[in-house]
């Protein structure tokens, strides 16, 4: 029986000037915060009087907006990257047969799923097609 244990400490050190955000389409570095934490615009839900989507206009996330564009993106306080990082292996022989397991994992991290936004058409882009879920199944007023 072996195991393993890690901790990731993935907080971004020292840059030239620690107000600077150096951002790429989805994530983020700056000074003190989490390397490549996410760096978006925060999603609010739908409007249930339009069905339109509504984004926070920043990081207060006091008010709302339907206009993606009005949204500025923030720091979301997470990351893809995992912190902790663990796996577990046994095996039991007897009499010339084997049984093992092996347990792996990765933990407190987050997925952005992209291929999700183009298959369902999250507002970006309404050139792409959407799929007969979204289509059939999405909001429609009272």
């Amino acid at each position: 029986m072996n195991g393993n244990f890690s901790y990731y400490i993935n907080t971004v050190g020292k840059m030239l000037d620690p107000n600077e955000v150096q951002s790429d389409a989805l994530r983020a570095i700056q000074e003190g915060r989490l390397f490549a934490e996410y760096y978006t615009r925060g999603w609010a839900g739908v409007d249930p009087l339009t069905g339109q989507g509504l984004y926070y206009t920043d990081e207060t996330e006091s008010a709302t907006t339907s206009i993606r564009t009005d949204a500025k993106p923030y720091f979301q306080g997470t990351t893809p990257f995992p912190s902790y990082m663990a796996g577990f292996r046994t095996e039991f022989i007897y009499k010339g047969f084997s049984l093992s397991a092996f347990f792996a994992g990765q933990f407190d991290f987050s997925v952005m799923n992209r291929w999700q936004n183009y298959v369902t058409n999250d507002g970006e882009s309404n050139i792409y097609n959407q799929t007969t879920d979204a289509l059939y199944d999405s909001w429609t007023p009272d």
